[in-house]
């Protein structure tokens, strides 16, 4: 079983796989989002090409994901999450779950930063445009934790 993870972010969306043990959690790649839905057929073929079985979305702890009906987020940013969660909810059919994705950016942009110490800006280096698949990771990563504790 494989498990995607998704990292929505307001240009862009991290990806993540797990490995078929559930074990791993490895970054995938980055998709840019776009308001017409294109991004949703790239997931879906991702979900075919993995043969994806759940799907992870990282959710700040402090947002309540228990009611998506609530549009009414005071919060623009997470206004703009919760529709594209329900975009998802639409057109993907797999069993989703959420997962804690408080400073998994900072985590990625930090193991970013260490690896390329020259760099002074995301712009100025291609790797660093994978920092939303690497936060992806590591949302995965924490998913699988809790998941394989119980």
């Amino acid at each position: 079983m494989t498990i995607l993870c998704l990292d929505l972010g307001s240009k862009n969306i991290g990806v993540a796989v797990s490995d078929d043990t559930e074990n791993l959690a490895m970054p995938l790649t980055t998709i840019v989002f776009d308001e017409n839905g294109e991004f949703i057929n790239k997931l879906q073929k991702i979900i075919l090409d993995y043969k994806i079985t759940e799907l992870v979305i990282g959710a700040p702890y402090s947002l309540n994901i228990a009611n998506f009906q609530d549009m009414s987020a005071p919060n623009f940013a997470l206004k703009k999450t919760l529709e594209k969660i329900e975009m998802i909810k639409k057109k993907v059919q797999l069993p989703i779950y959420f997962q804690d994705e408080r400073f998994t950016s900072a985590a990625a942009q930090k193991s970013l930063t260490a690896a390329a110490q020259k760099i002074k800006t995301r712009k100025k280096n291609k790797k660093l445009k994978n920092i939303d698949a690497i936060a992806a990771a590591y949302i995965l990563e924490a998913y699988l934790g809790r998941k394989n504790k119980k």
